[in-house]
């Protein structure tokens, strides 16, 4: 609401009576400045892992012990162990469930590619479950992309 708007409001607010127009302006200001930011409720994090080591992305064991450290460097609070499938061609398929959304790997060795996915509340860092797999995983580049959601 720019000033000139603001002056009219408080005359016409004065004019109809209300107890306190300046009180009024700023509750109307309030409501229109929390509809104009609302703030996302999730944060979605895809990261590509390009180049990796096959023997890396075939131990079922590696990636899973990764999510859990993921899960744990980013305060997230898993509801289960990572359920865990080994796929023909030495590929793996990892999701960790999340109390507020999940975090999921899946290998692909003969392409030398991993895939992660990490979806979480606005209010927790993906970054740092990222981290964690980046400091672990040989890549010759990760590719990131995060994205507000809700």
């Amino acid at each position: 609401m720019s000033g000139q708007r603001a002056t009219g409001f408080l005359v016409f607010a004065a004019a109809r009576g209300y107890p306190d127009p300046v009180l009024e302006l700023a509750r109307r200001l309030v409501a229109l400045e929390s509809q104009s930011h609302v703030s996302p409720t999730f944060s979605h994090l895809s990261a590509d892992f390009v180049g990796a080591l096959p023997s890396q992305l075939g131990d079922a064991s590696l990636i899973s012990g990764l999510l859990i450290a993921g899960a744990g460097a980013a305060g997230f609070s898993a509801v289960a162990a990572p359920v865990v499938r080994k796929l023909p061609g030495d590929a793996v398929s990892a999701v960790l469930l999340l109390n507020d959304c999940h975090m999921s790997a899946h290998t692909f060795p003969s392409d030398h590619l991993m895939l992660l996915d990490i979806l979480t509340l606005s209010t927790h860092d993906p970054q740092k479950a990222l981290d964690v797999f980046t400091r672990r995983l040989t890549a010759r580049e990760v590719r990131c992309e995060k994205r507000s959601r809700g």
